[in-house]
């Protein structure tokens, strides 16, 4: 019987491309005056995939979130698991596992509290190793139960370590926003980027059940701004809600902040914000969804030049468009792009079949219709059907190493011949025209030479991520299988991982499968602990 997930996280991300590109945001153009900072675009550069660095030894890193993780007796508290790359890929040597009850961790582990929902990762304190933050949203604040926390805990050249880690609620003193209530979920969504052109990240923090006047569980989101040392801080910290933004502003249920990501769209040295109201009434459209996406600046985020984009005369009932959203540069422009997923729309009569829109960068910020949609009757496999939640993840690296950003699209519920919801994952690589279907490719658990085996309701594809593990300059691409079956125990998990190349891209060669019980990795499988999911 599968356990009700609110929102459960892995994560490899965020901060920087090559040659000091942001991979993640910044910003330009819309009217506005120019910063003084702006320079003329480049040519294009390689795109790999995000740098997500704990130790600093150039090799990429992930963290998984196993967020139904029952820590002693406290159910369903949450852990993340920490695996570290090398020149054979992720490996088991000092791989880690983290829960507010991890010796020298701020909070403690309780019950509920889903610690490892919402994971982003960026330097932080910008001394050049990668920060994680966590996502505990369900975390009691005092007597405030489900007003939400999140954990940072700091890298250093030994990995991340418990040293100088913080917890933010919105009860911190000087912290945007109306402190902690009931049910806020602050912490339920997290994404990095460099907002205000310091050179050191920030962070987005998600509060999609948090009310605005008397719109119940409209959504916020809040910017905490990082600094030199000590990290994270909530000094010059904001708050912004649909309210704040263009639009008609918050709505009951909208949850906005229910996705994040950055990106600079405009290309002017300064991360943007886009954030997602996937339940968004669009006019009569109820559930159609909205995306918001704000500006970058000196001064952090502005709400100059804001846009309020939505899927327009393709939007639907129930389409539940903004959740993912992930930013590349598709085209090699050297403006990010933004793919926003819609995995509730109806595709010709089938329901929930689930699409992609791609909406491109330039100097005047992303477009605001999107300039391609993509669904499984455009891309490689068997066919939009009924139920398939394409694109319920996305995520953007440079798996074949030509310089231009590629699209992996989760297909959670995708049937593999007679097996029910066993989950695939396609991949769109980019060009300079953008992405095509050229090359597409189509990966299950039973495709030839992959590790492990399709089985009913393993829901490959509930999250997918690129990063380059094995350091060779071709990202890889880790699909969560998050209701696997580890022997016996039912729902535990797992996690395949399948290794990019140059000129050819994904390959079976050297794929590896790997759950908490996969020789020397940190705590152990059990029944409903659905390691490897992303929510972010």
């Amino acid at each position: 019987m599968r356990r009700f997930v609110m929102g459960l996280a892995i994560f490899m991300a965020a901060s920087q491309l090559s040659g000091g590109a942001l991979a993640l945001g910044s910003v330009g153009g819309h009217g506005r005056l120019e910063s003084p900072r702006r320079q003329a675009v480049q040519p294009r550069i390689p795109s790999p995939a995000p740098v997500t660095d704990f130790n600093g030894d150039g090799f990429t890193d992930l963290a998984v979130g196993a967020a139904m993780e029952d820590v002693n007796a406290a159910v369903d508290a949450g852990g993340v698991n920490v695996l570290y790359g090398t020149t054979n890929g992720l490996a088991t040597t000092g791989n880690q596992f983290w829960t507010q009850d991890s010796n020298g961790i701020k909070d403690v582990a309780e019950q509920g509290d889903q610690f490892g929902t919402g994971l982003a990762a960026g330097d932080f304190d910008g001394n050049g190793f990668t920060d994680l933050a966590v996502g505990a949203p369900f975390d009691s604040v005092g007597t405030v139960n489900g007003a939400g926390a999140v954990n940072v805990i700091y890298g250093t050249g030994a990995g991340l370590a418990a040293t100088g880690n913080r917890v933010f609620t919105e009860n911190n003193p000087g912290i945007a926003g109306d402190g902690a209530e009931k049910n806020d979920l602050f912490g339920a969504s997290l994404a990095a980027g460099d907002m205000n052109g310091d050179g050191i990240d920030d962070l987005a923090v998600g509060i999609r059940q948090e009310g605005v006047g008397s719109a119940n569980s409209a959504g916020a989101v809040t910017i905490l701004y990082g600094s030199a040392v000590t990290g994270l801080t909530t000094a010059g910290s904001q708050f912004w809600t649909q309210n704040d933004l263009s639009g008609t502003g918050a709505q009951t249920g909208a949850v906005f902040s229910r996705g994040l990501a950055t990106g600079d769209f405009d290309a002017d040295g300064f991360a943007d914000l886009a954030a997602g109201a996937w339940n968004y009434d669009v006019g009569a459209l109820v559930d159609a969804g909205a995306l918001n996406v704000i500006y970058g600046s000196a001064a952090g985020l502005t709400a100059t030049g804001n846009q309020f984009i939505t899927e327009g005369t393709n939007a639907q009932t129930n389409a539940w468009f903004g959740k993912p959203i992930t930013t590349g540069d598709f085209d090699g422009d050297g403006f990010i792009d933004m793919a926003a997923s819609a995995h509730q729309h109806m595709v010709g009569s089938a329901t929930a079949a689930g699409e992609v829109d791609v909406f491109l960068g330039s100097a005047a910020g992303v477009s605001s219709n999107a300039d391609q949609t993509w669904t499984e009757d455009s891309t490689c496999g068997d066919g939009a059907e009924q139920g398939d939640h394409f694109a319920r993840t996305t995520g953007v690296a440079d798996f074949n190493r030509d310089g231009f950003a590629d699209l992996a699209i989760g297909i959670s519920d995708e049937d593999v011949g007679s097996i029910v919801d066993a989950g695939a994952a396609n991949v769109i690589y980019g060009s300079a025209a953008g992405l095509t279907a050229t090359g597409c490719q189509n990966w299950t658990q039973d495709t030839p030479g992959v590790k492990d085996v399709a089985e009913t309701g393993d829901k490959s594809g509930w999250f997918v991520l690129g990063g380059d593990f094995n350091g060779d300059g071709a990202a890889d691409l880790a699909d969560g299988a998050a209701y696997e079956d580890v022997g016996s125990i039912a729902d535990a998990g797992a996690l395949n991982l399948l290794y990019g190349s140059a000129g050819g891209g994904i390959t079976t060669t050297t794929n590896q499968v790997w759950s908490q019980d996969h020789n020397a990795v940190k705590d152990q499988c059990e029944t409903g602990d659905i390691f490897a999911v992303i929510m972010t």
